[in-house]
């Protein structure tokens, strides 16, 4: 259970990473029409996830319909920065009788009409979720990163899986 950890770990150090880089002005751009939010809005969206899975695992319901929109950590990356070491710090703490702990999770699940469901899991698989979910917006913004000709890390918004396959693949081609 360690390692979902400092998987996470991982994952957040790259969005530190990349919010210690970036400029104000390529945090907040949005790239119409390809793009409907700006980078700091998904960092706003990623840490959303992480805080509701923080704030609701003690009293058992993960609520990720709880979103903070249009915060100041959209064109703040700043605050982000503070919010990423801040998670960081709370997944430094978990043990794991913590990680296998039953929590509910509860997110609306239809696009037609307001509709929520609540279901088991538990801390070790949300955790698996939002860090999941997290690699999938860095990937967004890597893209937003490379349309505004930025240079970005190779592997952010690259996926645990897809990592060990590029290694393996390397490592078919070595001499």
């Amino acid at each position: 259970m360690q390692n979902i950890i400092s998987g996470s770990i991982e994952v957040i150090e790259q969005g530190e990473n990349f919010l210690n880089t970036v400029t104000a002005t390529s945090y907040q751009k949005t790239l119409k029409p390809y793009f409907m939010s700006s980078s700091g809005e998904h960092m706003r969206h990623i840490l959303d996830h992480f805080i509701a899975l923080m704030n609701g695992y003690k009293s058992g319901l993960v609520d990720y319909d709880l979103r903070n929109r249009n915060s100041q950590i959209e064109s703040d990356q700043k605050l982000a920065l503070q919010q990423l070491q801040s998670i960081k710090q709370w997944l430094n703490t978990l043990n794991e009788n913590e990680l296998k702990a039953p929590v509910e999770m509860k997110t609306e699940v239809s696009l037609a009409e307001k509709s929520a469901a609540t279901i088991p899991s538990s801390l070790a698989r949300e955790l698996v979720f939002v860090t999941s979910h997290a690699v999938h917006h860095f990937s967004i913004i890597s893209i937003a990163m490379q349309m505004q000709d930025l240079s970005i890390d190779k592997g952010f918004g690259i996926a645990p899986a897809t990592a060990s396959h590029l290694r393996d693949s390397e490592d078919s081609c070595a001499p």
